[in-house]
């Protein structure tokens, strides 16, 4: 056989190895950071449904803390004068505030009213007379009692909030418990879904003996991946499952890139069949190991910004490969940082959600032993605002106050984040405490000023709580569970304005 026979054999037997190789090496790799990312994304969809659930629970806790905490609810329930039903119990009202239930208990766990309301039929309902009793384990014998917890009952889980009923400047004694609940049913979790465009679907777990994750995701083909969050009621007995779909986008693009870079080898294999051995060594056989090297570099590095070096003064089908692979690699770039953006970042205000805010406060604290400061602020008389103009309205109203607040913070390498809601938390680096509090004045001021819409005009005002790491808690817990506290208590004081911690747990 002639040699130039033979230096055809070899160059396909080599093209076809390479071929192998490349595949070998490189497919397992991009699929398996496919499969990372899609298992991610659907992480990042059970954080969101999970912080949508959470969200709706501390909103029955603001709620139930707005009704129980008022001198006509106080009065109600020592003379039980119809009036506050009719004025404050009707069908409008109960759909406005979108919830399923609201119990009101004597201090001996009596039912003194139970008003029952069908949201999907928006239409008043009778509650059985025992309605109550499934909801009263958690009260206990306690005096009092403020909490959101997840209940199981007979008519299945609900989401309820319990709270001791006070006059309005938190005098007692305590009359009885307000509580305040939705049921996790069909229509819930479609409005869930509606918003956060998710399909999901829910149902009771029979074996809670064996342990389980609270989030748990699996491929149930090429194309889509089922994701399951676990919600346990406050017994820690009964568990329910919501379970959702996600498009596995990241494997099937990832899968069809893989195929385009097979068919652009075979395709520069049968080239090379046709090269003379000084060509296929000096034009072919170097660059493509050249580009399988920069490749292997990309995969050992995992730095999603590398791209391909590609060949000067060379247009061949290994340059389209190489302008191939650098799109290829663009892509997965702008996807991956398109991931980091939905699970990092609020998206109606742009500004840094609670988990980057999680995250910012560890590295802070990592950076510096200084202390920190932690401002926790709800603006006041914005459920007014949302009530009166509408949710478009109010959404203007959170950005707006977002770029007036984002400026002052940072001015001051502040780090400023959307709560959830129409609550922010900023986080400030050590100051004295007369720059503290002129920077807290500033912020009071710019919220409080006014804001004009298309044909009219509102204000808000801001209530501040401020604690300190490590002074008012060693753990990100603690600091915004003492900030939240102080937040509440500059409410309770004629909002408008910022109170610390360590000065009310002082008293």
């Amino acid at each position: 056989m002639k040699l130039k026979y033979k230096a055809v054999v070899v160059v396909c037997i080599s093209a076809i190895l390479l071929a192998t190789l490349f595949l070998s090496i490189l497919r397992p790799v991009l699929l398996k950071e496919s499969i990372d990312l899609d298992r991610e994304n659907a992480i990042g969809e059970a954080n969101r449904i999970n912080g949508s659930i959470q969200s709706t629970l501390n909103d029955l806790g603001k709620l139930n803390r707005d009704w129980s905490n008022w001198d006509d609810t106080y009065n109600f329930m020592n003379d039980q004068n119809p009036l506050y039903t009719k004025l404050n119990l009707g069908q409008e009202t109960l759909k406005n505030l979108e919830v399923d239930f609201i119990l009101y208990l004597n201090n001996q766990n009596k039912p003194v009213l139970q008003i029952g309301y069908d949201m999907e039929k928006d239409k008043l309902v009778a509650l059985q007379n025992d309605f109550f009793q499934e909801f009263i384990d958690p009260i206990g014998k306690r005096k009092s009692i403020s909490e959101a917890l997840v209940v199981k009952s007979k008519n299945g889980f609900s989401l309820a909030s319990y709270e001791s009923i006070y006059k309005s400047n938190g005098g007692g004694p305590s009359v009885g418990t307000l509580i305040i609940g939705k049921y996790i049913n069909e229509w819930m979790i479609h409005s869930i879904g509606e918003e956060l465009f998710v399909e999901m679907a829910f149902h009771e777990v029979t074996n809670t003996a064996k342990p389980q994750k609270q989030f748990n995701m699996e491929a149930i083909n090429e194309h889509q991946m089922k994701g399951t969050i676990l919600l346990k009621d406050y017994s820690k007995q009964h568990l329910m499952e919501i379970s959702f779909t996600t498009d596995r986008n990241f494997y099937i693009e990832k899968k069809e890139t893989v195929n385009n870079i097979v068919i652009s080898l075979f395709l520069a294999g049968i080239i090379f069949v046709f090269l003379t051995i000084f060509l296929l060594n000096r034009f072919i056989i170097n660059r493509i190991s050249n580009l399988s090297e920069q490749l292997h570099y990309i995969q050992l590095e995992g730095n999603m910004n590398n791209r391909i070096k590609r060949t000067k003064n060379q247009y061949d089908e290994i340059s389209k490969l190489e302008y191939s692979i650098n799109q290829m690699l663009t892509s997965l770039e702008s996807k991956h940082n398109e991931v980091i953006q939905l699970a990092l970042y609020d998206h109606l205000t742009g500004l840094p959600n609670r988990y980057a805010f999680y995250k910012e406060f560890e590295r802070r604290t990592m950076a510096s032993p200084d202390e920190l400061i932690v401002l926790f602020f709800d603006l006041d008389g914005f459920k007014q605002v949302n009530d009166t103009f509408g949710h478009e309205i109010g959404d203007k109203l959170l950005k707006e106050i977002s770029q007036r607040v984002r400026r002052i913070s940072e001015a001051k390498n502040g780090y400023i984040t959307r709560y959830g809601g129409d609550e922010f938390l900023i986080l400030f680096d050590h100051m004295n405490l007369q720059e503290l509090e002129a920077v807290v004045q500033a912020i009071l001021e710019v919220i409080g000023r006014e804001y004009n819409f298309a044909d009219f005009s509102t204000l808000v005002t801001a209530s501040i709580g401020i604690s300190i790491y490590p002074r008012d808690g060693t753990t990100i817990e603690q600091v915004l569970k003492n900030a939240d506290y102080a937040m509440y208590e500059a409410k309770n004081k004629g909002k408008n304005q910022y109170v610390f911690f360590h000065e009310i747990s002082n008293e």
